[in-house]
This record gives C-alpha cells, sequence and structure tokens, in this order.
C-alpha cells in the first residue's frame, strides 16, 4: 500500500507540473513577477541613506527647563495671530485658556501651595481659579477650557495643614492628553502619510529632541507642586536634593531609517497575487470539471491530491525564493547588495518560510471554494486586502505589546512577511558588526523575539491552514451536519414523501439477486426535491462479459443514475454494488474494479492524447510500459494514430467525446460504466468503437446510457428503458420486439408531384387497416400490423410497378425498429413529454413592424428588459453580487477601525504615577557613597525593582553595552534611569515610551518624600483628561486625518476587485455574443453593452451607500463636509464608468482566455494604486502634482486615488481652518508653501473638470474604440486575387475533388465544381439565394481550416452537412454567421454581406450552438418571455405565447426549471427552439441532434421542414448520416474541404439504384450473450441469472480455448454463412455481431421476396430493414474519409 501510495502520489506531481506549464506565460510570470516586485527593493536601497535617522551627530539631551514660559509664551504668540484671521473661524473651537483651577479650596495650606508652585511657573493670581469640589471644576474646566485643574484627594492637616500622602490628580483638556505630537509642539502639521506621522516628527524636534506638552506642561506643574509639597512638610529643607530631569541619549551607533514604505511591501504583495491567484484557479477548476472526483476513482484520494498540489505549489515558490535571493545578495555594479547583513542562508529560510506559508493558503482557498471564476475574485481579495490596513503599522518601536496586532501576525502571512522584512531592513541600518549567530534573535526590545518569531509565524499559518483545508476536503463539517439533521429530523421527510405515492415502494428481496453481478441495482430511489422522485424503484444487474444500455427520454433519470453508480450522489433508498461492493459504505473497494467515462470536460488539457491515456492506464494500476503499449493499441484500433502527440485542449468537441470513450477502457478495469459516450461522435468511428466494445466485453461488464437507440441496437446484450424514472421494459433487442412491437413501417420517398393522399388511397385497396403514421418532407411513414404479412408482400410488388405513376422514387421496410418501441415506451407514460402536433402549429413569432414615430422606443425598451434579466439573475446568482455591494462597506469597516485597535488611539483612563507595573521595561540606578536621607531614598526608589549600575560606569555607555549584549537594536528596553548623588537626584527617561517623563519624576519625588518625611508619606500623581471640547478634535483621538492614504488606498483596491469582476461574466467578443439570449433574440449589441454599463453603475452607487453608512457609524461623517461627500461620490462614479468601460472594451475583443487577461487586468488597475503610494513616499523627491506625473491620471485607478487624497485634502483643510489653533499653524503647513493661505476659498475647491480632465479624455477614448471595434470586427469583404473572379476556370485542379449531384433538370452525370455551377448556370440568380457561399478560406495561422467551400442554399430548402469529427464543420457556420473571418472568399446572405448592413442584429441568422452556454440564469419561461419581448410580443400575450413555445418543442413540464439545472437535451431543445422561431430568412444549426431523444429529434425535424415551408432555408450539421436523410440536399466535408454535394432524391435514383440493403440482426445461440435472456419469460426476468452463470463461464472459457487466434475470423465465417444459407448472391458490407448489413440485387431480388425470405427465416434474422442503399453507404462509399495527419483541430 505506501508503494502504491507513492506511484500514485508522483504520477500526480507530473500530472500538476504538466498543468503548470500548459500555459507557459503563465507560468513563467508566475516565476517572475515576484521576482520583477523585488526589485524596488534595490531602488529603496540605493537612496536609503537619505532617510535615515543618524543619532550619532545629535546633540546630548539638554536639562528639561521646569517652567511654562515657553508654553505661555506659545499660546499668546498663537492668540495674537487669530485675531487678525477672525474671519475664518467658527464659533465650534477649541480655545484654551491661560488659567489654572483647583479644587478643595477649603485647606489654607493648599491654597498656598497652589500660589507658590504656579507663581514658579509665572502664572498670575488672576489666573488661579479654586473651587469647593472637583466635580465643580470639572464642569467649568471642560466648558471654559482650562489649561489645567489640579484635583486634591483625601485631604487631611495631619503636616502642616497638608496631607501625609499628597495625592493629587492633573486635569487636562483631551485635545491634549496625548503628550506627545499635540499641537503644542508644532506638530499640527498636514502629514504626507497621515497615518504614520513618522516623517512630520523627524521635523519636529527641537534642538533638545523632545518638545510635547509633557515637557512644557504637565512635567513642570507635577514637578512644582510636588517640589512645595516638601518643601512645606520635610524636616530638613536645607538638605532637599536638586531634581533634574533630561531623556537618554541616544545610540550613535544606531542609523534608525523609516523601514520599508507600505508601496514596497505592497507591490511584493502584488507580484506574489498572480502565481497565488492562478495556482488556487488551477486547483479549484480541477473541482469544478470533475477532474478532482475522476482521480478519486483512481485511487487518488482527496488528501493526496491536495499533498500533491502542497508540493507543486511549494517547488514554484521555492525557485522564486532562490531567485529574490540571488538578486537581493548580488552586488551590482561594485555597489553594496540590496541586503548586505542578512546571511544569504537566513535570507533564503525566511523567504522559504514566506513561501511555506503562501502554499498552505493557497491549499486553504482551494479547499474552501468551489467556482475557480470565485477563486479568480476572492484571491486578490484575500491576499491584498486582508493585510493592506495593517502594512503601514509601524509594530518595532512600539508603545507596548499589541495584542490586535500580534493576533493578525500570527494568522496573516502577509503581515508577519511585512514584519519580517522591516527587521531585515532595521538590522541593514545598525552600523555596528552583526554575526551570523545571532541574526535571528536580534530585536528592538526584549519583548520582542526577532526575525525569529515571523519565521514561526509562517510555520504556525501553514499548520493552521493545513489542518482547515483537511476539514474542507474531507466534508467533515458536512458529516458534523448531516450527523445533527439525523438526530433532529430522522428523515421524517423522506418516508412521508415515499409512503404519499400511488404506488407502494416494494420490499426489495435481496436473496433473489445473483451474487455474480458485477453491477447491481436494488430498490434504488433518488429525489432532489422533498416530493418528487426522479428515480424510482430501479432494479438491474450488469454480468460478467455483458454490454447492458440504458436508454430513456431527455431528463428521464439516465444522467442520476450514472451518478448514483459513480458515488456522486447517493441514493435515499435502494442499494448500489459494484463487484459485490456497496458504493456508499464501501466506496472505495467498489470502484477498485471499476473505470468510469465522464463529461469530456473533465479531460486533462494538459496533456497530449498518448500521455493522457498512460497517465489514467498507471492511475489504474499498470505499469509505464505497460500503459503506453495499451495506449497506442487503442489508438491504433481506432486509427488514431496520428492523434498521439495533440494536445487535449486543441481536440474538437466530438474528438474529445472519443478521447473520453477511451479513457474509460485504459487500464483494464473490468467494470466500464460510460455516460453518453456516442453522442456527438461521427458514424465511421462509431462503427470502430462498436467492434472495439465487441472486442473488449469479453472480459468486462459495459454500462452505458445513450439517446442514441442505433448504438443501443448496434452492441448492447441487453437494453433497459426507462421512463419519467421508472423502468419501463428491459431485455434483449428480439425480446423487446417480440413484446412490444406488432408492425412493419413502410417509408415512402416521393417527389414534388408526389401526393401522399394518393399513395394511401393506392396501398388501402390492399391493406384497409393500414395507418399512416407521420409525414416529413418528401417522407411519408405507414404502419401495417405483422399479420397482414401476407398481404404486405403483395402491396411491394405493386408499388414497385406503379411508383412512378405515384411519383415515388423509393420506399423502404422495417420489419422491428427500437425508434418505434421507444416512441410508444415514452409516450405511453403519463408526463408532459409531447410535442406540439408538427404540421398544425404556426410558431408564435412576433416580429410586428412598428410605426416610425415608436421605432425611437424600441431600444429603450430593449435596455428596460435586459435591466430586468441582471437583476433577476443577481438575485439567483447571489453570491457575486452581494460581494460587490458589502466588500466596499466592508473595506471600510476594516480599515477604520484599525485606530481603534492601537494604543495610542485609545481613550486613556486614570493614570496613578509613580506606576506599579511596568512590564518588561528596565529601570536603572546608579549612586555614589550616599548617607541619610538619599540613602534612604535610593532605597526606596529601589523597592519598584531597578538594575544597578556601577558608580564609575557611565549610564549611556551601560545602556550600549546591554543593547549589543541583549542584541537589541535600540534601548527601547529601558524606560528610566536615576543617578543618585549627594547633592542632586538626576532623573532620565526614555521618549520611546509613554508616561516615561511623569513616572520617572514621581519614582524620584516619592522617595524623596519617604525619605525626608517619613515612611507612611508619598507623593502620588493621577492623569485625567476631559471630553474633547470640539468635533473637529476628534482628530486628536483617532490620530488620523480624515480620509487618509491608506483608507483611500484599501478602497481603491477593493474597487478594483469588484470593478473588474463582469470580465469573468462577460463575453462579447464575436464568439462569446451567441452565448447571450438577447443577442440572439435580434437585440442589437449596442444596447446590451449599454445595459450592462448602466447596471453595473447602479450597482456602485448602491454600494457607496453602506460606505456611507460605514462612514457615520465610526464617526468620520464629523471630519468631512457635506460637499466632501458629493465630491467622493462623483470621483468614484465616474472612475466607475470609465473602468467598466474599459472592461466592455477588453470583453470585445477576440481573447480566449478571459480569466488570464482578468488577472492581468487586475494588476495593471493595482500598479495604479502602487505608483501613487510611491510617489507619495518618495515625497519631497516626486511631486505629484508635476506635470509628467499629471499623465498617470490617465490611468483610472492612479486618478481615483489622486483625487480621493486631493478631496481629503480639501477636507482637511476645511475643518483645519474652522478651528483657530488649528487655522494658525496650517497656515505654515508644508503644502501651503505654494499656496499662500490653505484657509483660502480657492485652496478648499474641488476642481473637477481640471483634476478628472484625463479620465474624462480617456472614457471618450474607449467608446470611440468600443464603436470602432464593433464595426471592424464583422464579416469583411476582402479584395479578390485574380484565380478567384467570377469567370474562373470550371476545369482547375480544384474543380475535380468535389462530386456533384446533379439537379433534376441536368441531363446526366458530371464532375463539375459548385461554384462553378452558381456562377456560371445561374449567375444572374446569385443573390436572390438564401446563401452563397463563393471560395470560401479559413486558415488558422498557417493551418486551413477550410479551402476552397463553394455551395449555395434556394429559399425553401433544408441542406444537411455531414462530416466526420473535426473536419470543419462548426468552424464553417461561424464563419457563415460572422463568428469568424474568412481568410478568403465570400459569403452573400439576401442581398447583404452579414453584419455589414445598418442594423448589427442578429436576427438576420438564425443560430443554435453545439453546446448552449448561457450567460444567464433564467428559467425556460423566462427565457421564452425574453425572447418574445425583444421580439416586441404584446405583454398581454406573452404568458399564452411562451407556453406555447414550451409546448412545441417539449419543454412544458420544465418550464420552471433554471437553465443551470436543467439537461443537456433539454437545453438543446431550448437553443433550438430559439433559433428555429427567428424571423430569420437563414437558420444554422450546429450539431442539433445531438443530447436528444428520438422524439425531440422527430419533432424537431417536423418542425425544420414546417419553416422550410414557410420560406426559411435551413442548414444543419451531424456527425451521423442516419440525420441526413430527411434533409432534400446534402453535402460532406472532408478535411479541408467539400466532397460530394448534390440532391438526396438524384442520388438515391443515380447511385446503386439497382441494388437493396438489407441491415438486420442475426441470433446465433452460440454466440449471443453470456446468458440467454431472451429464452425466459418476462415473469421470470433475472431469477435464473444465477443458475446459468456456471455454465456459461465454462463454455465461454472453452471457446476461448478453441478459438483465441482466430475468434473473430472464425465468427465472421459463421455469419457469412448463415446469410449465403439464405441469399445464395448476397453482397455482405458490414458485419459487426449482431448486426450485419448486405446488398441484394435488385434483379436476382424483388424487395417482396427479400422480406418474404426475412419472415421465414426470422429465428435467425430479426430486426430487419429492407431499402435502397442509403445516403451514408453512398457517401461514404463513393468518398472515403482521409483524416489528414495536419489537420487542424478546430
Amino acid at each position: 500500500m505506501p508503494c502504491q501510495i507513492c506511484h500514485v502520489f508522483c504520477l500526480l506531481v507530473w500530472k500538476n507540473f504538466q498543468k503548470q506549464k500548459h500555459h507557459k506565460l503563465v507560468l513563467v510570470l508566475s516565476l517572475v513577477l515576484p521576482v520583477m516586485s523585488s526589485l524596488f527593493l534595490l531602488f529603496i536601497r540605493s537612496s536609503s541613506d537619505s532617510n535615515m535617522r543618524d543619532y550619532s551627530i545629535r546633540a546630548e539631551a539638554e536639562l528639561l527647563e521646569f517652567s511654562w514660559s515657553s508654553l505661555i509664551d506659545k499660546i499668546h504668540e498663537r492668540r495674537a495671530k487669530m485675531t487678525s484671521k477672525q474671519r475664518n473661524f467658527t464659533t465650534n473651537v477649541f480655545i484654551p485658556d491661560i488659567r489654572v483651577a483647583f479644587a478643595p479650596n477649603s485647606n489654607a495650606a493648599l491654597r498656598q501651595l497652589m500660589a507658590d508652585a504656579l507663581g514658579k511657573l509665572s502664572m498670575s493670581e488672576d489666573k488661579i481659579v479654586d473651587f469647593g469640589n472637583c466635580n465643580d471644576m470639572r464642569i467649568h474646566a471642560a466648558s471654559e477650557h482650562y489649561l489645567a485643574s489640579v484635583c486634591f484627594r483625601n485631604v487631611d492637616d495631619s503636616l502642616n495643614g497638608l496631607p501625609t500622602v499628597l495625592n493629587f490628580a492633573i486635569i487636562m483638556p483631551s485635545e491634549l492628553r496625548n503628550y506627545e505630537d499635540t499641537w503644542i509642539g508644532d506638530s499640527w502639521k498636514e502629514t504626507t502619510t497621515l497615518m504614520d506621522r513618522d516623517v512630520a516628527e523627524d521635523d519636529e524636534y527641537d534642538e533638545d529632541g523632545y518638545t510635547d506638552y509633557m515637557g512644557e506642561g504637565f512635567v513642570p506643574l507635577q514637578y512644582h507642586i510636588s517640589m512645595q509639597f516638601l518643601r512645606a512638610t520635610a524636616a530638613k529643607v536645607e538638605k532637599l536634593p536638586k531634581v533634574l530631569m533630561r531623556r537618554f541619549n541616544e545610540n550613535p551607533n544606531v542609523l534608525l531609517s523609516e523601514g520599508i514604505g507600505t508601496s514596497v511591501v505592497l507591490l511584493i504583495l502584488l507580484g506574489f497575487m498572480f502565481p497565488v491567484t492562478v495556482l488556487t484557479t488551477l486547483i479549484v477548476e480541477e473541482r469544478e470539471l470533475g477532474q478532482r472526483y475522476m482521480l478519486e476513482t483512481l485511487n487518488a484520494s482527496a488528501t493526496l491530491q491536495m499533498a500533491t498540489w502542497f508540493l507543486n505549489v511549494f517547488a514554484h515558490f521555492l525557485i522564486t525564493s532562490l531567485l529574490i535571493t540571488i538578486l537581493l545578495k548580488i552586488q551590482w555594479n561594485g555597489a553594496t547588495a540590496a541586503i548586505n547583513k542578512c546571511p544569504w542562508p537566513i535570507l533564503l529560510c525566511f523567504l522559504i518560510s514566506y513561501g511555506c506559508a503562501v502554499t498552505s493558503l493557497i491549499i486553504l482557498m482551494a479547499s474552501a471554494m468551489r467556482r475557480s471564476r470565485v477563486a479568480m475574485v476572492m484571491a486578490p481579495i484575500i491576499w491584498i486586502l486582508l493585510a493592506l490596513p495593517l502594512l503601514s503599522k509601524k509594530e518595532l518601536l512600539s508603545d507596548g505589546p499589541d495584542v490586535f496586532y500580534g493576533f493578525v501576525t500570527v494568522l496573516l502571512c502577509n503581515v508577519s512577511f511585512s514584519r519580517g522584512l522591516s527587521k531585515i531592513f532595521y538590522i541593514e541600518d545598525y552600523t555596528l558588526g552583526v554575526t551570523i549567530g545571532k541574526y535571528m534573535f536580534y530585536r528592538v526590545s526584549h519583548s520582542d523575539f526577532g526575525l525569529f518569531v515571523p519565521i514561526v509565524c509562517f510555520y504556525i499559518q501553514t499548520i493552521f491552514c493545513i489542518l482547515l483545508a483537511l476539514i474542507f476536503e474531507n466534508n467533515t463539517y458536512v458529516w458534523l451536519a448531516i450527523r445533527v439533521k439525523s438526530l433532529l429530523k430522522r428523515y421524517h421527510a423522506t418516508k412521508s414523501a415515499v409512503g404519499g405515492l400511488k404506488r407502494e415502494v416494494p420490499a426489495v428481496s435481496f436473496s433473489k439477486t445473483s451474487a455474480q453481478a458485477l453491477i447491481e441495482f436494488r430498490g434504488v430511489w433518488q429525489m432532489y426535491s422533498k416530493s418528487t422522485f426522479v428515480v424510482q424503484d430501479i432494479t438491474m444487474s450488469v454480468y460478467p462479459g455483458e454490454v447492458v444500455a440504458l436508454l430513456g427520454h431527455n431528463s428521464s433519470g439516465k444522467s442520476t443514475i450514472v451518478k448514483m453508480l459513480y458515488g456522486l450522489t447517493k441514493p435515499k433508498l435502494g442499494e448500489i454494488y459494484l463487484s459485490g461492493f456497496n458504493i456508499v459504505t464501501q466506496r472505495k473497494e467498489a470502484r477498485k474494479n471499476a473505470s468510469i467515462s465522464m463529461s469530456h470536460k473533465s479531460l486533462f488539457t494538459e496533456f497530449v492524447v498518448l500521455d493522457h491515456l498512460v497517465f489514467l492506464s498507471r492511475l489504474r494500476g499498470l505499469s509505464k510500459i505497460k500503459a503506453k503499449l495499451e495506449a497506442k493499441a487503442l489508438l491504433r484500433y481506432l486509427k488514431l494514430e496520428d492523434w498521439e502527440k495533440s494536445p487535449v485542449n486543441e481536440l474538437t468537441s466530438g474528438q474529445r467525446r472519443v478521447l473520453q470513450f477511451l479513457c474509460a477502457f485504459a487500464g483494464g478495469k473490468q467494470i466500464v460504466i460510460l455516460d453518453k459516450p456516442f453522442d456527438g461522435i461521427d458514424e465511421q468511428r462509431t462503427s470502430l468503437f462498436y467492434t472495439l466494445i465487441l472486442e473488449q466485453k469479453k472480459n468486462r461488464s459495459i454500462f452505458f446510457t445513450s439517446n442514441n437507440q442505433k448504438v443501443a441496437s448496434g452492441i448492447a446484450d441487453r437494453i433497459f428503458v426507462i421512463a419519467k424514472g421508472k423502468l419501463q421494459a428491459f431485455g434483449t433487442e428480439k425480446k423487446l420486439c417480440r413484446m412490444l412491437n406488432e408492425s412493419y413501417r413502410l417509408l415512402i420517398f416521393g417527389n414534388e408531384k408526389c401526393s401522399f393522399r394518393d399513395v394511401y388511397a393506392f396501398m388501402a385497396n390492399f391493406i384497409p387497416e393500414m395507418e399512416m403514421d407521420s409525414i416529413l418532407a418528401d417522407c411519408a411513414s405507414f404502419l401495417i400490423k405483422h399479420k397482414y404479412h401476407t398481404e404486405l408482400i403483395s402491396l411491394i410488388d405493386n408499388l414497385a410497378r406503379v411508383k412512378h405513376e405515384l411519383n415515388v422514387y423509393s420506399f423502404e421496410v422495417h420489419e422491428c425498429s427500437i425508434d418505434d418501441i421507444l416512441v410508444s415506451l415514452y409516450t405511453r407514460v403519463e408526463s408532459t413529454l409531447e410535442f406540439g402536433q408538427p404540421g398544425l402549429q404556426t410558431l408564435p413569432v412576433s416580429g410586428q413592424e412598428e410605426p416610425a414615430k415608436w421605432r425611437f422606443l424600441i431600444p429603450i425598451m430593449h435596455l428596460l428588459e435586459e435591466l430586468r434579466q441582471l437583476l433577476i439573475a443577481d438575485t439567483r446568482n447571489w453570491f457575486i453580487p452581494i460581494l460587490k455591494l458589502t466588500l466596499p462597506s466592508l473595506v471600510v469597516v476594516w480599515t477604520l477601525s484599525m485606530p481603534y485597535f492601537w494604543h495610542n488611539c485609545r481613550q486613556p483612563g486614570h493614570i496613578t504615577f509613580p506606576m506599579s507595573d511596568h512590564g518588561d521595561g528596565i529601570i536603572l540606578m546608579q549612586k555614589d557613597s550616599l548617607h541619610g536621607e538619599l540613602l534612604v531614598a535610593s532605597e526606596e526608589y529601589a523597592k519598584v525593582g531597578v538594575t544597578e549600575v556601577g558608580k564609575s560606569v557611565d549610564i549611556t555607555t551601560f545602556i550600549y553595552n546591554y543593547e549589543y549584549k541583549n542584541c537589541l537594536l535600540s534601548d527601547a528596553d529601558i524606560m528610566e534611569a536615576v543617578i543618585f548623588s549627594n547633592a542632586q537626584i538626576e532623573v532620565l527617561f526614555n521618549t520611546k515610551w509613554p508616561h516615561t517623563a511623569p513616572d520617572s519624576l514621581a519614582q524620584a519625588l516619592n522617595s524623596l518624600a519617604v525619605a525626608f518625611i517619613g515612611g507612611e508619606a508619598g507623593i502620588k500623581v493621577e492623569l485625567e483628561v476631559l471630553p474633547f471640547s470640539t468635533i473637529h478634535t476628534l482628530q486628536l483621538h483617532l490620530n488620523i486625518d480624515g480620509y487618509d492614504l491608506i483608507f483611500a488606498s484599501c478602497l481603491s483596491f477593493c474597487f478594483c476587485c469588484i470593478w473588474s469582476i463582469p470580465l469573468l461574466h462577460m463575453t462579447l467578443s464575436r464568439d462569446g455574443r451567441y452565448n447571450y439570449v438577447e443577442l440572439i433574440a435580434g437585440m442589437p449589441t449596442i444596447v446590451l453593452i449599454v445595459a450592462f454599463l448602466i447596471y453595473d453603475l447602479l450597482v456602485v452607487l448602491l454600494a457607496l451607500f453602506p460606505i456611507n453608512i460605514a462612514v457615520i457609524f465610526f464617526h468620520w461623517d464629523l471630519l468631512m463636509d457635506s460637499n466632501i461627500h458629493i465630491y467622493s461620490v462623483y470621483v468614484m462614479f465616474l472612475i466607475a464608468a470609465c473602468v467598466l468601460s474599459l472592461n466592455i472594451l477588453i470583453a470585445i475583443m477576440p481573447i480566449s482566455d478571459m480569466p488570464f487577461v482578468y488577472l492581468n487586468v487586475l494588476l495593471a488597475y493595482s500598479l495604479g494604486i502602487l505608483v501613487y503610494i510611491a510617489v507619495k513616499e518618495l515625497w519631497p523627491f516626486t511631486n505629484p502634482n508635476t506635470a509628467h506625473f499629471l499623465l498617470l491620471d490617465f490611468h483610472p485607478f492612479y486618478a481615483l486615488l489622486h483625487n480621493l487624497m486631493r478631496i481629503a485634502s480639501i477636507s482637511e483643510k476645511i475643518w483645519l481652518c474652522s478651528d483657530r489653533q488649528i487655522y494658525e499653524t496650517s497656515v505654515y503647513a508644508d503644502q501651503c508653501q505654494t499656496i499662500p493661505n490653505c484657509c483660502d476659498d480657492d485652496a478648499q475647491e474641488f476642481y473637477h473638470l481640471r483634476y478628472l480632465c484625463c479620465v474624462y479624455l480617456l472614457l471618450v477614448v474607449v467608446w470611440i474604440s468600443i464603436f470602432i471595434f464593433l464595426k471592424s470586427h464583422m464579416v469583411k469583404r476582402r479584395p479578390r486575387q485574380p484565380k478567384y473572379f467570377w469567370d474562373s476556370d470550371p476545369d482547375s485542379k480544384y474543380d475535380q475533388n468535389i462530386l456533384h449531384i446533379m439537379e433534376p433538370s441536368e441531363l446526366e452525370n458530371t464532375w463539375i465544381h459548385e461554384k462553378s455551377r452558381v456562377s456560371t448556370l445561374e449567375r444572374n440568380h446569385i443573390e436572390s439565394k438564401a446563401l452563397h457561399v463563393e471560395h470560401l478560406s479559413v486558415f488558422f495561422g498557417l493551418r486551413a481550416a477550410l479551402k476552397h467551400i463553394d455551395f449555395m442554399v434556394n429559399r425553401y430548402q433544408v441542406m444537411s452537412i455531414f462530416g466526420a469529427n473535426g473536419t470543419g464543420k462548426s468552424v464553417l457556420l461561424k464563419t457563415i454567421l460572422g463568428i469568424y473571418t474568412p481568410s478568403s472568399g465570400r459569403i452573400i446572405s439576401s442581398k447583404r454581406v452579414p453584419y455589414k448592413s445598418k442594423d448589427l442584429e442578429c436576427h438576420m441568422v438564425g443560430y443554435s450552438a453545439q453546446e448552449f452556454q448561457t450567460m444567464r440564469s433564467l428559467t425556460v419561461m423566462e427565457t421564452w418571455y425574453l425572447i418574445l419581448r425583444i421580439r416586441r410580443s404584446k405583454r398581454s400575450s406573452l404568458r399564452t405565447e411562451a407556453t406555447k413555445l414550451c409546448k412545441i418543442f417539449g419543454l412544458y413540464k420544465y418550464r420552471f426549471n433554471s437553465l443551470s439545472i436543467c439537461s443537456q437535451g433539454v437545453l438543446k431543445r431550448l437553443s433550438l427552439g430559439i433559433a428555429l422561431i427567428s424571423d430569420a430568412e437563414l437558420i444554422l444549426l450546429d450539431d442539433p441532434f445531438t443530447h436528444l431523444d428520438i422524439v425531440s429529434q422527430r419533432s424537431m425535424l417536423h418542425i425544420i421542414h414546417d419553416l422550410r415551408r414557410f420560406g426559411h432555408s435551413v442548414i444543419y450539421t451531424c456527425s451521423d448520416t442516419a440525420y441526413s436523410t430527411p434533409a432534400l440536399r446534402m453535402a460532406t466535408l472532408s478535411y479541408p474541404g467539400i466532397a460530394v454535394i448534390g440532391e438526396r432524391e438524384e442520388l438515391q435514383q443515380n447511385y446503386y439504384a439497382s441494388y437493396y440493403m438489407v441491415e438486420t440482426r442475426i441470433h446465433l445461440a452460440e454466440l449471443g450473450s453470456p446468458i440467454d435472456f431472451d429464452s425466459q419469460s418476462s415473469e421470470a426476468k433475472e431469477d435464473r441469472a444465477g443458475t446459468t452463470g456456471t455454465l456459461w463461464r465454462r463454455r465461454h472459457q472453452e471457446f476461448s480455448a478453441a478459438f483465441t487466434d482466430s475468434a473473430d475470423r472464425w465468427k465472421y465465417l459463421k455469419l457469412c454463412g448463415v446469410i449465403e444459407n439464405v441469399f445464395p448472391h448476397a453482397i455482405i458490407k458490414n458485419v459487426s455481431f449482431p448486426r450485419v448489413c448486405f446488398w441484394l440485387s435488385s434483379h436476382m431480388y424483388p424487395m417482396s421476396r427479400i422480406v418474404d425470405t426475412l419472415h421465414r427465416n426470422k429465428q435467425d434474422f430479426h430486426s430487419y430493414s429492407v431499402s435502397q442503399p442509403s445516403v451514408n453507404c453512398v457517401f461514404l462509399s463513393i468518398h472515403s474519409q482521409k483524416h489528414n495527419k495536419d489537420a487542424y483541430p478546430y
């Protein structure tokens, strides 16, 4: 077993590699784009020196002055400036009042203490306000905007009127509560990166590097109040030391850069986005196409498949990691490498770990998604948008552990990657040497874990994603849901539905069924709704060596039965066994000996044909050599040797069905299951399949479903017939004929003068009870009971003598037809299968002429109808529309909620100094030889937990050594320090931590209080803030500025994703337009395009509504003017119109791989966002307002982000200029250097025409291009080359390649080119023909698909085009239609070249494609509504006409079914109906009878001929000549041109008219089925199967042993002997046991004698037919099909 798993694993890895390299361009881009995106790092590193903060040139930190003089001077200066600018301000502003309040005022000692302390701060007595209690003081402070307030707590008179422990709170306005970076310190400037103030901070440090409210406001007040308390209460005041404060000196060995910008990380992520999306889509596509399940049936479990994909994807990213490592480590042009200090093993390990996490994320996304288009949309969104709001967060120097950010770092690989990359670049700027051994452990602070953390996070993410993927892959959640459902409901609904049926479900007696059956159905029931069973009580068996066919009408349950047999769905009741194993409970064992043939869509298109067969054979257990031999043998058996090297993706649909058929036989499994294997396969190849199946059934059991009763009759040992989910009949064809057939069928073919009424009257003289069954074109069908056999013989003799008088040129006799049996079985079941009565109905086509004055309203009506249909489709396929509506608002919520998770943006509570918990922070203490009170003070200070530094060691030197020893890159671990000496205490604080200044001062002063006052004394200071005074200062709380860059970037990228989605669903190229029912119905293409644009723009407007709600919810509306909302909506709407128009332009281009184009377009759109971010981050080196940068506004998303930031700047200016203090500082903002005053009206105006002129111009250019493209991609008149003139030589070399069958008026047979006939004999009438194709050739590259095609079609004519798979039938129809452009020649239709008239409508030509692929999620009835509405039917009659159409085309039963769940047969009927009801003069039907049952085929033929009588011309293609017979004019295609063309009547009259063709089945007991079911009664059915099995095996073994070498020859001779005994002069044409075909001379054997002889020998001959040689015999005999090895697959 392990060896087998390894074998399958290796095969799957090879298959995945082939799939990856299948699209070589995609593979190359997937490898190169991440590497190219990393090139930007080189540019960043080359210019990084200018961005570094060099602390080695910084001056030593100066002492902090405990004075308010500078603070008061700044406030007075700004108030003076505001006076002259009063006109620009409103009343809703924050105006600080230079007054200080305190409470309570009941204690004189406190009043004196505050007077002395504030006096030190230059505050006069009139600036001091006292209150009786703190609550009143808070009210006044909030309303009157005091600069500071002091609230004393627990006041008593224990120490000179003062409390023993001085506990006071300094209350400050919320506008100043952040301490650092407030308006007091000149920091109110408009910043470039609004969420990241680092750029602005660099310019705002003064010479001491520290300027904030803590230094100028809070700390001086704290100091003086505390010192006055000490002076008032200390016993030895004169010994109080002097207290000094300063910050830490910076480490000169550190060059702190700002790290890497957001644009760099985003560019790298965009580079990785392409391979992530492509690989995710590839994996999801396997499941969507059924390849995943097909591999599961071939011993490859879902877990094993995902494991192989993990290996392939990881190998992909491993190569990418190697390339990026080499790129970053190379010293380009002798310069330093981009990453120099990081050792290449560590860098490679980091990238490989990232690749591992990315791989696991891809596997998880692929496991959770079920549709490739959803994966294509969701992968970029998950990849970019989840991480984008977090990429700019600087965590390296954070103010403490950010739990939220740490959580997302662990879960999101892109955040971990951004953080790890920032650490690498941080270390690169470290001036000292970094050892390799310690590189992974270098960190910013002690709480950080260095580069080791992101790498560990990568593997945590890998494990987490893999576990989730395993849950999704193994359907664990489904299992849990089923278990819960079973506990709650116990299948009550199913049992009640079954119990409510009219017939009781029979109890199946399993003991009666033989265990030797390889396939067994035991009382199987299946339902898809609560009350409707699609399969009812199916019991059947397939035995070894037997071929069993399951026939049924469309939607009868055939595919459902096969799906249950595959194990795709579980039966509601009953059991299914394969090789004795239950397919539900023992799935693995049941599948082990079975091979299946699923849809041709599940073929692996990455292989060539030979490799595909070898791959499947090896998965089924064969060795490589045996698999290759078997594959070649299969291809050689079917004469397909030239297919060996043909890529699967280049095969036509018919050729893919052939390969699908072969796949089931590859590997030599005993059970072969085929689902409609012969649909769409040409006749010659089908005959080879017959031989193959008859050869292969010796050692296998073959079960297949089919709509083609001819196939079942040809090869099936037994036939099961199902109708409406119920088994109607089963048995051999002979048995079915004996039981269900009681009539001969006589077919009469007459010429145009024939009257079938006269023929009927003549025949009624011989057989009065004869019944006329139907009339189709020139053929009438009559039914004659078997009991009138003698009369039939007499009738045939007389009919042969007088046929010319009756204008009858041919007639046929069928003894038993499986077609008739099926029709009787299908129609006798009570159902709505019945079609409208042919010949008696007129199709309700409404192409009414409208008055000229109303014609301009028709496009509007079409537009409204299309909008309605788009809305209906979106309500059903709700995921993508909901995503479009909600994703922008979710992104807004996700982005705007980020600031609330950051520590510096949280509303602080009451903070008490000295703080009791310093976390991991280190406090240093150095002291001299102390004594007395200072010694006590130092001991008290040491109680908080300090690290003592020797007195001979400099504090700064100690910090530097500590950093180096602990692999730290900064002094962030050390919070505070104190130096005790005999005369003074020096307090040091670290500006990288919040609250360190007041805390370090409070620690020192508290220790002095204990030392100089007593052990119970102390000083405690609290920080308290008031609510915001104005709404504008909410900005301080959030630390952002309105629309910030990250918010706008996230929103832009979100729009980039959702506005590109229509590309995946909109196919408006010439080929794809016929996937739209509207265009087929006659809607102009331009109307459909405009409808798409309007609908998508409406969706955009709806998506903007929840965005505004999110803005209001997060209070961003307080920061925005009402005009700002209008500007934003206007910009987004206009850009959306531009982008959606670009999508339409791309969609009408001839693009085959739209998902790949979508991804490239998404990348191109994203680059616009990236370029803008890079331009902003490179400020001031780049100015986005310069002329060459303004040209970038032609990129729609660059323009979107640029204008959103312009609006953000205007919004910022509006509310900045509404506040006096903010206004004064904004006058000197950086942006105002070019504008004299930011607050002028001109600076607050959004010039929409000027700013968006590039977008307007681009929009105009796009729509001009759309119109040009629509015009230029219609069928063109090409210049005629001289040799193609009308008077070309009829005897040219091409003329001799086509056999032309004469018109009735012509006198003799002659070889003549069809082009010469129509151009020479009927030149004056050419343009009056329905269609004239002249010397048409179509080339794809250098290969010809069609060459020298010439034919014409008259009105009132039906023409069939027969050809093998790959001969160009579909290409011919698509060229006539205008989908393909002719390489030479021309097409004339009704005096007009298709699509060159003024009306660019599709109703000129009706068309039904080979595969119906609608772009709408409509029901059948809604489809008819849409078509009739476009055809301008009256609304009042819509329901009536649509119901009538449903009945005519046999769709009434399915009228409320969605097209997505309809069977192929139902879709085919609908497609044919849409084409046939058109008012087109010419109707093209591509393979119209594939997927249709016999009833549908006959009904469609009747409708086609009814249309012919009304003047329509119909051309249809077919792969079986049996479908050519109803057409009056026929042609045969043989690559690359027409081989035979002519009229059927002349063909049958002039070719082989002297012969009769007999097709019959011969019954030979010794060569029959292994179990002779014909010898059993219908009641016994299969009860004797077990007893006969042993006998058959013994007999079969003896037969095989005797005739191993010459079995086929012996069988052929035996059959020939039987025929020659009865007809000695027979010419045997074809032998495919048990069916044979032989010809008899009409001179020796009259038809009456032949029929009588066959009747007398009915024990040997049954199911026979006698006729003149059919069209297929003539076609295939005259021109044998040649398959050129260079034939181009279309």
